[in-house]
């Protein structure tokens, strides 16, 4: 991670040293790995978080229908990166082997001889028949029955997922009434649309059905590998030059994409992660294999981190189903390759190819929070440390990807008909990503700003307020004041250069600091008392809203109307928010399936001498 110093953090915030505003916190990288671990685990999958960046353009990802050049660098480097072998550990991400190597080595590996009677023969091909039929191009492809039980598996499986991402998310908040209030509202919703989305997939889906025929194919076709493994080797064969696709740099790939396809152009879950949550799940990944040169204090400016994700499923249409090879007990290694193991069966495992990449998180519009009077102070130093650089969420621009993508001229058109980026993205930044221009009270949906001052309190006969402080004074230092000098005529007046906005009767707790940012302040006084006026609008239970004289913005709402006005009021602080580029999709996180031990050949079976 960059920083501009490379003596160790003793682990507290005062101990953070001053680093570049381009690269996230080490502490804010760790809080969002755990997050999504917490989200996605499961037995027999490890989440793998990698330490160098991947990201791409939201255009380059789009690899359906015609595609233009920049589609076409970026599906080969997706499909390279998605069939990197994982580690088997949490953090670094992938090895240099590729799966279609294990698929090779499997594919010439030898297997044991056919040992099925004509009668179950028969009955494997029926089976399979019903779920695979022949493809234009020679090749298997799902049948309409298989097709209709996937989809509707996997829409049972998106709901499953987002009830339980939701409700891992409401008990990290360690707020019980929220957690009440979830499990009344959204996460009754959730566990409806889950409950529907497998009643369609039991019904129209036939599940049993379709997992009799399964079991059979895959029982039957572990006694009749010369068939299965024929199979495999039709849809893709490594040693076939036609099999493959050439990138822009010739580097050979079988092309790999991600489901559902539209998975970009529809909404994503939003995940907050104020300064609290995130310090709680980093303290945990230090003993997760975070690597020791990581800085493990959190920068005491940042309040919090938000960002888009979604999961999505890896599509590998050369090789659907890795279990159904890699688990299969009718091959073996022979020779030199002898003792060769994919996977020990370990947890983690070891070997040559301990799992493989089965969903990626995307994410996108990411967003830190930084409280202004720390932002401002931080230092821009260049000649940083770069021991590790933890890179998935530094905030890059698409012409950076571009750029890296090494694109011929003319190959990404598309990028001039993109809108600007947003001020504080990386293009507008300069050259210094994610840094602001300036610092601004920018608005930010989930975020919520610092309280400054809040309270209840008079404002006297004839004085002023000021809401920075939250305290009654002269009108000269007000941001306001109770003007009564026409006794048939109260009014409370902005004093110059304060804004003040009507709001009239309102929910005091549902204003928010996003609603006091869009605003505008250009009342110059409210009409008051005194009691029973047709012209008073500052009633009990009326609201309006303040701009102060520094810039920070104030709710407040009247609590008695009187000789004394008596307000209770929230005043709200800057923050400074770094946002990635619009344009921009990363790659956070691998949900990596592990092997069982594998070869395991059954020894029972018949092998060639």
């Amino acid at each position: 991670m960059p920083s501009t110093s490379s003596a160790p953090a003793t682990g507290g915030d005062a101990d953070v040293a001053r680093r570049p505003l381009r690269a996230l916190d080490a502490m804010v990288v760790a809080g969002v790995a755990a997050k999504l671990r917490a989200m996605l685990a499961q037995d027999g999958h490890v989440i793998e978080v990698p330490l160098s960046p991947w990201a791409y353009t939201d255009h380059g990802l789009h690899f359906s229908g015609r595609t233009d050049g920049e589609q076409d660098a970026t599906l080969a480097e997706f499909s390279i990166l998605m069939n990197q072998i994982p580690t088997g550990r949490r953090w670094g991400w992938l090895d240099k082997a590729r799966l279609w190597d294990a698929y090779g080595w499997v594919l010439h590996s030898q297997k044991a001889d056919d040992n099925l009677p004509e009668e179950d023969r028969m009955r494997y091909e029926q089976a399979h028949a019903r779920l695979y039929t022949t493809a234009p191009d020679g090749g298997p492809q799902h049948t309409l029955l298989y097709e209709t039980y996937i989809r509707t598996w996997r829409a049972y499986r998106s709901a499953k997922t987002q009830y339980e991402q939701a409700a891992s998310r409401e008990k990290l908040s360690n707020d019980p009434e929220a957690l009440q209030r979830w499990q009344k509202g959204e996460g009754r919703r959730l566990a409806a649309a889950r409950d529907e989305a497998r009643r369609v997939w039991e019904g129209e889906g036939r599940k049993e059905e379709v997992e009799r025929l399964q079991d059979t194919v895959r029982t039957l076709g572990n006694m009749l590998p010369s068939a299965v493994w024929k199979r495999f080797g039709d849809r893709f064969d490594p040693r076939q030059p036609d099999h493959w696709r050439r990138g822009l740099n010739e580097e050979r790939y079988a092309p790999t994409y991600y489901w559902p396809s539209t998975a970009l152009d529809t909404p994503w879950q939003r995940i907050r992660l104020p300064r609290n949550v995130l310090k709680k799940l980093a303290s945990g990944e230090r003993d997760g294999g975070l690597p020791d040169d990581v800085e493990t204090a959190l920068d005491p400016s940042i309040t919090a981190v938000t960002f888009d994700y979604y999961v999505a499923k890896i599509s590998r249409p050369w090789f659907d189903e890795p279990m159904a090879m890699f688990g299969s007990r009718a091959w073996r290694f022979t020779g030199v390759k002898r003792d060769k193991k994919l996977s020990d069966g370990s947890r983690p495992p070891q070997g040559e190819c301990p799992g493989y990449v089965e969903q990626v998180v995307l994410a996108r519009d990411i967003r830190v929070v930084r409280k202004a009077e720390h932002f401002s102070s931080l230092a821009l130093d260049r000649a940083a440390d770069t021991r590790t650089h933890l890179g998935p969420l530094e905030f890059t621009s698409a012409r950076d990807i571009r750029r890296r993508l090494a694109l011929p001229r003319g190959e990404h058109a598309a990028g001039a008909c993109e809108p600007e980026p947003l001020a504080g993205t990386a293009d507008a930044a300069g050259d210094m990503p994610g840094v602001p221009e300036k610092l601004s009270t920018e608005r930010d949906p989930d975020c919520d700003l610092p309280v400054i001052s809040s309270g209840e309190s008079p404002i006297r006969f004839r004085g002023g307020f000021r809401f920075d402080r939250g305290e009654p004074c002269e009108p000269k230092d007000a941001d306001v004041r109770w003007d009564q000098s026409d006794p048939w005529k109260w009014r409370l007046v902005r004093c110059e250069p304060a804004g003040l906005r009507y709001v009239g009767p309102a929910d005091f707790d549902a204003i928010g600091p996003t609603d006091l940012h869009d605003w505008s302040y250009d009342t110059e006084f409210i009409p008051g008392g005194p009691s029973g006026s047709a012209e008073n609008r500052l009633q009990s239970g009326n609201c309006f809203a303040v701009r102060t004289r520094s810039g920070h913005h104030a709710k407040v709402q009247v609590t008695a109307s009187g000789a004394n006005l008596v307000i209770r009021w929230v005043t709200y602080g800057p923050v400074n928010i770094a946002k990635s580029d619009p344009n921009v999709v990363f790659l956070v996180a691998a949900d990596c399936r592990l092997l069982p031990l594998s070869p395991n050949p059954d020894h029972s079976f018949k092998w060639p001498q």
